[in-house]
């Protein structure tokens, strides 16, 4: 639910789609062998445009950054970097949630951010054919 009681419109599922495709490293034959196997994730037209648009505004990078330099960051660590209002803030990293760009987990009254690197990467992967 969105603070205005409406429900999202998409989870990170929606997001990412679950569509996967296994690229194997070169010399690797068989994806069972016990070798390196890298999983990349294809994204969507759609998932490509609601990534960029999410990127597109200076303090949402700039938060995507302070979250990117942890392996879980603290909401409380971001609004005590930035010249920002808390409710801005709370906007920016909602719509990061949305594009898919970082995970929420909730403990009790705090919210811890994760960047989903996987994604990131993927989002370069496919931006670099361009």
């Amino acid at each position: 639910m969105t603070m205005s009681g409406r429900p999202l419109e998409y989870t990170y599922e929606d997001i990412i789609g679950g569509e996967r495709s296994i690229a194997l490293n070169p010399g690797q034959s068989d994806p069972q062998d016990e070798k390196v196997v890298s999983k990349q994730l294809q994204l969507t037209p759609r998932q490509m445009t609601r990534i960029s648009r999410a990127l597109a505004d200076p303090h949402r990078y700039e938060i995507l950054k302070k979250i990117a330099e942890k392996q879980r960051c603290a909401c409380q660590e971001i609004r005590g970097r930035l010249p920002i209002s808390a409710a801005t803030i709370s906007h920016h990293i909602k719509e990061l949630e949305t594009a898919g760009l970082i995970a929420i987990e909730r403990e009790g009254r705090f919210a811890w951010l994760s960047f989903q690197r996987e994604l990131w990467q993927a989002y370069l992967g496919q931006l670099g054919k361009v």
